[in-house]
């Protein structure tokens, strides 16, 4: 997959046909309601986001798909910004699970689906990442430092939001 940076509001994606088979998706099947193509892009948006492209959680988007001969997909994703006011602060916190069940149990929870999220692998445990405060869910750590480390030297499995694994 090649994500090329067109502005600072639009990306270029070129899927090739074999990455799309992978991904179990087609020119054909690409559609909002389907749970590959919320899958995937969840997956870039939140790489959007971590380009700086997508300044809010009200920015409206637009997604344009082409299908070329070869069967490789060009993908357009562009953000428009909605001028609302900022009503979120970006508190982040980890949790940890050494077993997937556990980090399973804890996604199931109907409670939880909203929250931003990232997986990463760190030191043999699951590192949940979450953009919530210390308030919403009692465990938490929210120590910068650490969360840093884990972004830095975590190998990340998942930037997907929990509604789209779900």
């Amino acid at each position: 997959m090649d994500i090329q940076l067109i502005s600072n509001s639009c990306v270029k994606i070129i899927l090739t046909k074999q990455e799309a088979d992978s991904l179990d998706m087609d020119f054909n099947s690409f559609e909002k309601d389907s749970p590959e193509t919320k899958t995937f892009l969840g997956y870039i948006l939140n790489l959007m986001v971590d380009m700086g492209i997508i300044q809010s959680p009200h920015d409206k988007m637009s997604v344009e798909i082409f299908e070329q001969t070869d069967g490789d997909m060009v993908i357009y994703i562009s953000s428009y910004s909605h001028k609302a006011p900022r009503t979120y602060e970006n508190n982040e916190s980890v949790l940890f699970f050494k077993r997937p069940e556990k980090l399973v149990d804890f996604l199931y929870d109907n409670r939880f689906k909203k929250i931003k999220s990232k997986l990463y692998l760190y030191n043999g445990s699951y590192a949940l990442v979450l953009n919530c405060t210390k308030h919403e869910i009692r465990q938490l750590k929210s120590d910068r430092i650490l969360i840093a480390k884990i972004k830095e030297y975590g190998t990340i499995i998942c930037n997907t939001p929990f509604e789209t694994l779900i």
